[in-house]
């Protein structure tokens, strides 16, 4: 489990470091006049300070190395 959030982590962190925050689009207001549509589609932003992007990848390397020591310990 602690292998999995610690990627999770690592690629959020990695991608936030890159791109600087994640961007969607969303479809606002839809006018149907008739055989005419038309629809608004706004662009917005969830900003990723690039602090939180390198303490995000911080933790999930740290998360991927305790998942990986404690699999070690099961199997030996």
């Amino acid at each position: 489990m602690a292998r999995a959030v610690g990627m999770l982590l690592l690629l959020v962190g990695l991608a936030g470091l890159a791109w600087g925050g994640l961007q969607y689009a969303q479809e606002r207001h839809r006018v149907e006049l008739g055989p005419v549509t038309m629809d608004v589609t706004e662009k917005k932003s969830i900003p990723v300070p690039p602090v939180a992007g390198a303490a995000a990848v911080v933790a999930g390397l740290v998360l991927l190395s305790i998942g990986s020591g404690r699999s070690k310990e099961v199997r030996a």
